[in-house]
């Protein structure tokens, strides 16, 4: 048994010392197996005789038992010829090329005959299915008498560059000449009524093509990504053009429709983007989805009268399309049909259009005016959105709401009128329509979103007959004046409710720009929490006789500019302290986040999770009491123990951390928002965390750089890790060192200014940097094997300065990179192989001994070992039960008493065991 085993590690042995230094090393006997069946020709038929794969090279012998050829079965195989037996009843050999036994029909040619041009006999009338698919062939003669080409006939002939296609063939069927990537021109006889699917898809190089048919469907996809298709000639016109026929053809600048084109199909032309204008004849019945996307350079569009159906996004994405003439047949406008034409600036929507689809004209900045005709009775969400220039508008007599988003962001907007007919106006209708100054709600509305007019506004004006709603002063009210429903977002000052006011809408103030302190009435009892979000509030004033706030509103989450929060004394349920709102029991309901200083927080304060991050405190004191829930560790909020932070003052710029804290993850983690916080002190009987040079650490490892931080960080010999997040939101950090004692590092620069990080010759292996948009220069020294970098800048590539010859090197220039050499390195160590043996748990790396060099190292999983005596080819690896081990291997020289290391090798040890 040991001599068995012996022989079988033997054998791996070999086969491995064959094997690339980055293979995937396996001690498996399953190995020799694959290895012998690579090398093995496979040659396999069913029981119909039906060759189905092969794998080999040079000439390709059929017995009589093969009756057929699968498409696919040459694939891996260089066939230069054919021979069959003469005693075959279904094929047989002409030239090295298969027919059928009758001669009529061309099987396969050889996909590895180097003919220059290859005549096919005539009396053949069939190209069987893939017959010269993947061949040499540069140029084809076919017969007058062939009557069909099959699928994939021609498909990957990526030399062919000639053929031409005889007036009896009426079909191409489809992927006949798919990746045929050097034929440039092709002309299609009278006959052909049909190209199929995919026929000429990927032909890159094809420039011209002609139809002499007059009848011809063009069947989807059939020139996809000609790339370089100039002219479609077309004498009498085509009859369909299907899904994707002419997709990314972007060398296309006309193309002539003919008076029997019935359909324009989905995304027909998509990103013909040389396409300048576009005539489409009365008899074509449908343009089908994003049939002209993405032609950039369109910029005239005329549809005679006839076309009734033009769907959705059919114009969508043309850049440059300026007049666009409508046909007066269609009865709507889909949805996203002119989405993003930033360029249209004038079009006419035909009478009998009754509905405009959500986001058609989404994005036409350039769009002045829009009149909808009376017969339209919806137009929806979105349709007018971001149309920048849009000046004037008038509705339809028919429309009975306004849908979410219709006319947001339309900035040139000055006056709307409301037909008769609206009654509701929903969510951001009018939204961001900064000069649309006066809002006039007429008498039939019933229904206004309390988004509609976010953003827009100085005043509202209401119909003295609406009985739903009123204004006062220019403000939005209930029509019995018991609610605010909406205060106009540029309407400037102070604002008190009327005394009538009992309820105020959850939203009433969101997005307003130019109020600054509001005071509510005695007779509102409820209000939310979130009143005062996303307005330019900076005081709120609440009513002696408030019983009820709403605390369902993530408010601590989005920005505001509230500074305080005041209610009277009196108050039975709530109380304010440096304005902050809690109730009686000590629940904090809503924070200032503008609130600058020493903010006290009472005793009972419960619920400290709800500080917002972003707040603008410098110091957080909490009343001492025996019965109080937090306490305080310097500035910071802290448990009952003071062994971890709770919350944090925005604007701190010095913690010093008290003996007991053991948990100030809550700083590092949100530290995005503490962008004045400069420095750590740590109370020397802390047992857990230590300050070096102001930063926090955890015994050696560095948890957290502050993000007021300035100039230039060096990490030391006390430096021997950092935690991921430690640069992050570095905003005055500029440049890090690193020492001699860090063996690798992976850390993170979000946020972060941090533009050179430096690397000391020393124990540093690899280095991963995520995030470094700001990174403009990494230095690697001789001693350093790896680098990652994510998340960089594309556009201003990091530099990295290192040495010729190394794997950084590589890296470098495979992410093309900026590299700079700091020298040449010796070679990498030779004939590197591993032998496995599992049992023991041991994997032996061996490699040849080099006499001019001083000694190797080889890195596992990041661990060093040096190995000084160069004659040493050896070294026994513990793998122990882990499932991968990787390992490097350099050799070094030493140099005026330091070591120069050669380019590194890696393997990396798979265990199965």
């Amino acid at each position: 048994m040991r001599t068995k085993n012996a022989l079988k590690a033997a054998l791996v042995s070999t086969m491995i010392a064959t094997m690339s230094i980055t293979s995937i090393v396996q001690p498996l006997r399953d190995n020799t197996a694959c290895v012998m069946a690579a090398k093995k020709t496979i040659k396999k038929v069913d029981k119909k005789g039906i060759l189905y794969d092969y794998n080999g090279k040079g000439e390709l012998y059929l017995s009589d038992k093969v009756s057929a050829v699968s498409i696919h079965a040459l694939d891996s195989a260089r066939v230069t010829s054919f021979r069959v037996s003469s005693s075959n009843p279904y094929l047989k050999s002409v030239d090295g090329v298969l027919y059928t036994k009758s001669g009529n029909r061309l099987v396969r040619y050889p996909n590895a005959a180097r003919t220059e041009r290859f005549v096919v006999p005539e009396g053949v009338t069939s190209l069987c299915y893939g017959a010269f698919r993947d061949s040499d062939v540069k140029n084809v003669v076919l017969p007058e008498s062939l009557i069909r080409i099959g699928t994939e006939a021609f498909c990957g002939c990526d030399r062919l560059e000639s053929i031409n296609i005889p007036s009896k063939i009426d079909k191409i069927s489809g992927r006949s000449f798919q990746f045929c990537k050097k034929l440039k021109q092709i002309t299609l006889p009278k006959k052909v009524e049909i190209v199929g699917s995919q026929a000429f898809s990927n032909c890159t190089e094809l420039k011209e093509v002609t139809f002499l048919s007059g009848k011809a469907k063009v069947r989807s996809s059939a020139f996809y990504d000609c790339k370089k298709l100039e002219k479609v000639n077309v004498k009498n016109g085509l009859n369909e053009i299907g899904n994707n026929a002419f997709y990314g053809c972007g060398s296309l600048q006309s193309i002539k429709f003919g008076k029997k084109l019935l359909r324009i199909d989905r995304s027909a032309f998509s990103g013909c983007s040389a396409l300048k204008s576009v005539h489409i004849p009365g008899n074509v019945d449908y343009i089908g989805t994003s049939a002209f996307s993405k032609c950039t350079r369109l910029q005239v569009v005329s549809i005679a009268d006839g076309v009734e159906e033009i769907a959705s996004g059919a114009f969508s994405n043309c850049t440059n399309l300026t007049n666009v003439k409508l046909p007066d047949t269609i009865s709507k406008i889909s949805s996203e049909m002119f989405e993003d034409c930033i360029s249209l600036n004038k079009i006419t929507i035909p009478a009998n259009v009754t509905k405009i689809g959500d986001s058609a004209f989404d994005g036409c900045k350039s769009l002045t005016e829009i009149s909808i005709p009376n017969y339209v009775s919806k137009v929806e969400s979105y349709a007018f959105r971001g149309c920048l220039s849009l000046r004037k508008v008038k509705l339809s007599t028919k429309l009975q709401t306004i849908y979410r988003s219709t006319f947001y962001g339309c900035a040139s907007l000055e006056d709307i009128t409301f037909p008769d007919s609206v009654n509701g106006i929903m969510e951001n209708a009018f939204g961001a329509c900064d000069k649309l100054s006066t809002i006039k709600i007429t008498k039939n509305i019933v229904h206004i979103d309390s988004s509609a007019f976010d953003n827009t506004g100085e005043r509202y004006v209401v119909d003295a007959n609406n009985s739903d709603y009123t204004a006062i002063d220019g403000v939005l009210y209930s029509n019995d004046k018991k609610t605010l429903i909406k205060y106009p977002a540029y309407k400037a000052g102070n604002y008190k409710t009327p005394e009538s006011v009992r309820k105020v809408n959850k939203y009433a103030f969101t997005n307003c720009k130019k109020l600054k302190v509001v005071e509510l009435g005695e007779k509102v009892t409820n209000i939310d929490a979130g009143l005062c979000v996303d307005t330019s509030i900076e005081k709120l004033i609440l009513p002696k006789t408030l019983s009820y706030v709403e605390y369902g509103y993530k408010y601590c989450e989005s920005s505001n500019n509230l500074k305080a929060v005041e209610i009277p004394e009196g108050n039975e349920n709530y109380f304010t302290k440096d304005g902050v709102l809690y109730d009686t029991n000590g629940k904090l309901y809503i924070y200032p986040m503008k609130r600058e200083g020493t903010i006290t927080f009472p005793y009972n304060f419960n619920n400290s999770e709800d500080i917002p991050l972003d707040n603008c405190a410098s110091k957080f004191v909490v009343v001492a009491s025996a019965d109080a829930i937090y306490k305080n560790d310097d500035c910071v909020i802290t448990n009952k123990k003071m062994t971890r932070v709770e919350a944090f003052p925005g604007k701190m710029q010095v913690y010093h951390m008290g003996a007991k804290m053991q948990n100030a993850t809550r700083i590092y983690y949100n530290k995005e928002f503490l962008k004045c916080f400069k420095n750590y002190d740590v109370n020397d009987d802390n047992d857990k965390y230590c300050v070096k040079n102001g930063m926090l650490y955890i015994g050696n490892e560095l948890v957290d750089c502050p993000n007021g931080k300035k100039g230039k960080v060096v990490l030391g010999t006390n430096t021997k890790s950092i935690k991921n997040s430690a640069f992050t939101y570095t905003t005055g950090i500029s440049e890090i060192v690193f020492k001699e004692n860090i063996k690798s590092v992976s850390f993170s620069l979000k946020g972060s200014n941090v533009k050179k990080v430096r690397i000391a010759e020393g124990n540093m292996r690899s280095i991963s940097i995520d995030y470094g948009k700001k990174l403009k220069e990494l230095d690697c020294p001789n001693s350093l094997i790896r680098v990652d970098l994510y998340g960089y800048n594309s556009k201003d590539p990091v530099t990295i300065k290192a040495w010729s010859n190394t794997k950084i090197e590589e890296y470098a220039k495979c992410m093309k990179l900026k590299f700079v050499s700091k020298g040449y390195v010796p070679s990498k160590v030779r004939n590197v192989k591993v032998n496995g043996f599992a049992n023991a748990r041991y994997a032996v790396l061996k490699w040849s001994v080099d006499p001019d060099v001083s000694g190797y190292e080889v890195t596992i999983n990041n661990k060093v070992k040096l190995i000084k005596n160069n004659q040493v080819n050896q070294m026994n690896v513990f793998v122990g039960s882990r499932y991968r081990t990787e390992m490097e291997i350099r050799s070094y020289k030493i140099q005026k008493g330091k070591k120069i290391f050669g380019k590194a090798r890696t393997v990396v040890y798979k265990n199965d065991y």
